[in-house]
């Protein structure tokens, strides 16, 4: 039983498309024999896309390894600098400035323990909470 090859097909055609479009920019800009490679990566995608699908599933799914290689990296990569930009100086300044939104440092009374405002405790509060 064959499985579909909507997917190899729509992944020749769209990366053959645009090997034979940096083809034609590389052609443009002079550079014939890099023009070239281009346009036989384009026409080894392209032909077996129109023609037999099927011929393409190893590289499309090799294409698809290499995809979430990359997207596991660029992750990392992009959340760590989040971090370094945007978080470490946020930390930094409300540290500076003396902010304890949590209440994480040392209460006078040596615990934890947080009092609730009076208008909580009232029994009125709990009738209509939303």
């Amino acid at each position: 039983m064959s499985r579909p090859t909507g997917a190899e097909r729509s992944f020749g055609l769209s990366v053959g498309t645009v090997c034979a479009l940096l083809a034609g920019w590389s052609l443009w800009r002079g550079r014939v024999v890099i023009a070239e490679w281009w346009l036989l990566v384009a026409s080894a995608l392209l032909v077996p896309a129109l023609s037999k699908p099927s011929l393409l599933r190893v590289p499309h799914a090799l294409w698809w390894r290499l995809s979430r290689v990359l997207g596991w990296i660029n992750a990392r990569i992009l959340l760590s600098l989040v971090f370094v930009a945007v978080v470490t100086p946020v930390g930094l300044l409300m540290r500076l400035r003396g902010w304890d939104p949590l209440r994480m440092g040392r209460s006078p009374q040596g615990s934890g323990w947080v009092p609730s405002p009076d208008r909580l405790r009232d029994p009125r509060h709990f009738e209509r909470m939303y």
